[in-house]
């Protein structure tokens, strides 16, 4: 049985559900109540989002008890932010892997779209795995501070940048064109991509009897076929049990195939959209897929985006009993703090855009005006920009998806 760590996953737990949910996948959704269910499961999926928030959600308890779930003989596949829990770092940590995070003067910080890799099959694949080059899609990872180890083992490599990928908010094919020491020294972060050529992205070993899969591609990308066929791969050899491999669709947030007519959960989708149009017309967003919006470097869009992506795929998904008890209990308080987040956002979006009117030299990392830096406060909290009211509507749709299972 596979099993899906969902706390603190944002639109990427919701990913992977769309993934788990195209190839008829039966799995078992963890959390913080349920750690004793992961005595039946064999692969433990941990999905992206903030490593940091992950640990503080786990605590202690959650720590060790899924570091003895691998010591004792599970699998561990983390993703971005899940890869990053399993490190060796900080305070609050799995330490399954012994490395750390690349220090940041050392990475590419801000890349995302697709990156050609190179699979090295000596260390994990057989010889029914053909293609060991191809395209896979990382969004806004870390880098692994990597050593050569008889325990861990590199699986992939970073090899060039696809058409679609970005470095911070400019396209690649762009910014390759341009002077970028010049670029690097406004921004203020290394933007050259040939600092993560021969770089590792993911890694693979062993923990005590254990094992772990730590990849900052995103497996479960929609219509990301070389990804999606790789994570089908390792999920079937991991499990000893052959996964059919289908397309996996893409995932339109503009047009869910609705499932749950619900007129509040329609109106909070709708409206998200219409604060997308808004910010883009505002020319601080821009739709890059049918699932995932762009947004200039220091505008807050994963907030939109993750909100978004929770509301559209819960609308998809046919309402248990108990997800419909659970929105009819939370629903009130819901919708009142959501209309407080839009008016906010609005505002927002009003004084961004002036902002940079009167600013377009301004260095792309700095807050702006003092009454932008606390909307910011309001919205999504202090950097990282996992708090606020952001974090109060996510944790809503976060518990309200968990009902569904």
């Amino acid at each position: 049985m596979i099993g899906l760590y969902f706390p603190d996953s944002h639109m990427w737990g919701g990913l992977v559900l769309h993934f788990f949910r195209e190839l008829e996948i039966e799995f078992e959704v963890i959390d913080n109540t349920k750690f004793d269910k992961l005595k039946d499961i064999k692969v433990l999926i941990v999905p992206g989002g903030f490593a940091s928030q992950k640990a503080r959600t786990l605590k202690d308890r959650g720590i060790q008890t899924l570091r003895e779930y691998v010591k004792t003989g599970g699998i561990y596949i983390g993703i971005c932010g899940g890869a990053g829990l399993a490190l060796n770092h900080g305070e609050l940590n799995l330490g399954l892997c012994p490395f750390g995070r690349k220090d940041m003067s050392l990475r590419v910080p801000n890349f995302s779209g697709h990156v050609w890799v190179d699979l090295d099959p000596d260390q994990f694949l057989d010889d029914s795995y053909i293609e060991h080059k191809g395209q896979m899609p990382v969004w806004w990872p870390s880098q692994f501070d990597w050593i050569p180890s008889n325990n861990v083992k590199v699986l992939a490599r970073y090899k060039a940048p696809a058409e679609d990928l970005w470095i911070a908010d400019i396209p690649y094919n762009i910014l390759e064109k341009m002077d970028i020491s010049y670029v690097e020294e406004v921004y203020g972060i290394n933007l050259n991509f040939e600092l993560l050529v021969s770089e590792p992205c993911i890694l693979i070993g062993d923990y005590f009897k254990g094992r772990f899969l730590l990849s900052y591609p995103h497996l479960e990308t929609p219509a990301s076929e070389f990804a999606n066929r790789f994570f089908v791969h390792i999920l079937s050899d991991f499990l000893q049990d052959q996964i059919e491999y289908r397309e996996i669709k893409e995932l339109d947030l503009k047009d869910p195939k609705i499932k749950w007519g619900d007129k509040d959960l329609i109106y909070v989708k709708n409206s998200l959209l219409e604060l997308i149009d808004k910010a883009q017309e505002n020319f601080l967003v821009c739709w890059r897929k049918k699932w995932l919006i762009g947004w200039r470097r220091g505008v807050i869009g994963l907030c939109l985006n993750s909100l978004l992506c929770m509301c559209s795929l819960l609308l998809e998904f046919p309402p248990t009993e108990s997800a419909k008890k659970f929105w009819r209990g939370i629903k009130k308080d819901f919708l009142a703090q959501f209309n407080k987040f839009i008016q906010s956002f609005e505002e927002y979006i009003i004084l961004q855009r002036q902002f940079f009117l009167k600013n377009p030299q301004r260095p792309p990392d700095k807050f702006g005006s003092s009454k932008i830096h606390n909307l910011l406060l309001k919205l999504t909290g202090p950097f990282p920009g996992d708090g606020g009211l952001f974090k109060e509507l996510y944790c809503y749709l976060e518990k309200l998806t968990l009902a569904f299972f």
